[in-house]
């Protein structure tokens, strides 16, 4: 799936192993925690935003969606 997809840095798109989010998810789970970010105060403040003001936060990545478009005209789920 990854290798049809162009997008990079430059668009905010960044890979991670599949693992990850998931180990994640697992210590939350284990800590009692009500909710799990990741990628710290960064991460927190833009749920925040996103919560209190989502337009606010889409607005930096409308100017992304068509290098985005382009980057991933050819991805496939395959």
């Amino acid at each position: 799936m990854t290798k049809s997809n162009r997008a990079g840095p430059e668009l905010r798109f960044s890979w991670e192993r599949a693992s990850a989010p998931a180990d994640a998810i697992l210590h939350g789970v284990e800590a009692g925690a009500f909710e799990v970010a990741r990628d710290g105060e960064a991460r927190a403040l833009m749920i925040a935003l996103d919560r209190d003001d989502p337009a606010a936060l889409d607005a930096p990545f409308l100017g992304l969606k068509f290098g985005l478009g382009d980057a991933a005209i050819d991805h496939s789920a395959r």
